[in-house]
């Protein structure tokens, strides 16, 4: 991304981290805005049917995404975590470990939906003319799937 601003082909973006950090550390970019600490940033999304089709896998996955964000958040890690997305980005691992040290994946339940963020999530999705007229507590009782998380998260962390 702040290759792509210093070569102007592009004039801004809306990322998350490590790119924005990168941007501005290369001195190519400004962060204007940054997401608040808990808000939804990304969302694990399945369809229905595949679901109820494959509960156990399902289950194993959300499992394996909390516990991968328990192993994120602890500190001793944040160095390993920081040569990993290193080599896969082609970023400076310093730079990384800078960039994520506000960021929680796990801590606070910051990976757990909530109902609250899925009415707000998809509320934004209407203004933004994504969606059309909606129900979004209803939807939003259906899709953001607090029970198979909370059944995941019975002993994924050991």
């Amino acid at each position: 991304m702040a290759d792509l601003l210093a070569e102007g082909v592009m004039e801004g973006f809306c990322a998350g981290e490590p790119w924005n950090t990168a941007a501005e550390a290369r001195g190519v970019g400004v962060v204007v805005a940054r997401a608040e600490q808990g808000a939804p940033d990304k969302v694990l999304g399945v369809r229905r049917d595949w679901a109820e089709r494959q509960p156990e896998v399902l289950i194993a996955l959300l499992r394996a995404l909390i516990r991968a964000g328990a192993w994120a958040d602890a500190p001793g890690n944040r160095p390993a975590l920081a040569a990993i997305l290193a080599e896969r980005l082609a970023l400076d691992a310093a730079l990384i470990v800078a960039a994520l040290e506000p960021v929680s994946f796990a801590a606070g339940a910051a990976n757990r939906p909530t109902l609250e963020d899925g009415v707000r999530l998809l509320g934004e999705m209407a203004r933004a003319g994504q969606i059309g007229p909606l129900d979004a507590a209803a939807v939003a009782a259906q899709v953001f799937r607090t029970d198979l998380f909370d059944r995941a998260a019975q002993g994924a962390i050991a």
